[in-house]
């Protein structure tokens, strides 16, 4: 009896270690800066007194823009150049987030939230009209934003409800509701969106489960538009034939 007693408490010691190391890395884990990629044209931005993002901007000089926050792995930044030729109307504004590629600072959920509200406020005054637009990751930025201010249309790539969901997928056997710091709680501001919005998912998408993406949706008052690309995957979705026609047709009507 002792012997199990002593075996007990050995994997009860194991498990409180494990947990308190997933805690104290798990923005190591969720914020995945892989890749360096050299910027394009575009300006420091002061986000806070002792912190500067860069800011790729594309098509300069356009009266309509688009704000735009990217996915998690930076190797997969080339975004930028893709939507620049697709929205020759729009100046693209790319947000390399803090701590990721030559970003200052460091990465969390309220960071990334001011700094994208100050962002927002900085461009607007410069164009007719902002549209919003989010991809994996920068989906909670987008949702966030188009909650907190007025912009032009919305649109979301493979978004989430929350990242609960894929954490509990990725990490069964954590406590995960107990120590997530960075929830993204996109859920939580959906209702608040008046915009236009447009969610385009990914059929078999193997990060952010389809129901994540369902129950954002379920949770907007305007309902969005939704469209699901067959024979795609999360990362591969931008590569989809139809996507950029989808972009396109989406914020140039």
């Amino acid at each position: 009896m002792k012997a199990i007693s002593r075996l007990l408490g050995l994997v009860l010691i194991l498990y409180l270690a494990a947990a308190g190391y997933m805690y104290t890395k798990q923005r190591d884990l969720l914020f995945v800066r892989d890749a360096h990629p050299k910027p394009f044209d575009g300006f420091w931005f002061q986000a806070a007194p002792d912190t500067r993002i860069w800011i790729d901007r594309l098509n300069p000089g356009q009266s309509k823009a688009l704000l735009y926050f990217p996915g998690n792995t930076t190797s997969d930044w080339d975004d930028a150049k893709r939507l620049s030729k697709a929205l020759p109307h729009h100046t693209l504004y790319f947000v390399r987030y803090r701590g990721y590629a030559n970003s200052e600072g460091k990465p969390s959920q309220d960071a990334f939230y001011a700094d994208a509200l100050a962002l927002f406020d900085t461009i607007k005054p410069k164009h007719k009209t902002v549209d919003i637009m989010g991809r994996s990751l920068g989906t909670g930025m987008a949702v966030y934003t188009a909650a907190k201010r007025t912009g032009g249309k919305l649109l979301l790539t493979t978004p989430y409800d929350g990242i609960l969901i894929a954490a509990k997928k990725a990490y069964p056997w954590l406590p995960v509701s107990l120590i997530l710091k960075d929830p993204f709680p996109s859920k939580k501001f959906a209702p608040a969106i008046d915009e236009q919005t447009e969610v385009i998912m990914a059929k078999g998408d193997q990060k952010i489960p389809n129901v994540s993406s369902r129950n954002l949706i379920k949770a907007f008052k305007k309902k969005p538009e939704v469209i699901v690309l067959r024979g795609t995957t999360h990362s591969a979705i931008v590569r989809h034939p139809l996507y950029l026609k989808t972009l396109q047709n989406f914020f140039e009507k």
